[in-house]
């Protein structure tokens, strides 16, 4: 049985499926803007994670120098 395609229905079934990409595409957009949120909230916390090492850093700096100067104060007290 051979069934007839008729120029309306291909139209209509033509419509049926960009209305069904473009509910894909929609919901690939919101799963992708829920990524987004997520990687910049990441994106923050490194932010704040860089400005820790950044201070422990500075503050070892100046551990090493101290340390530096009491190593000479006792080879010259000596």
């Amino acid at each position: 049985m051979e069934q007839k395609v008729t120029i309306d229905k291909l139209a209509e079934m033509v419509q049926e499926g960009f209305t069904e990409n473009g509910r894909r595409f929609d919901t690939i957009e919101k799963r992708l803007d829920g990524m987004d949120k997520r990687f910049d909230g990441m994106d923050e916390r490194f932010d704040r994670m860089d400005e820790r090492f950044d201070r422990m850093d500075a503050r070892l700096g100046r551990l090493e120098t101290d340390v530096s100067e009491l190593r000479g104060e006792i080879v010259y007290r000596n």
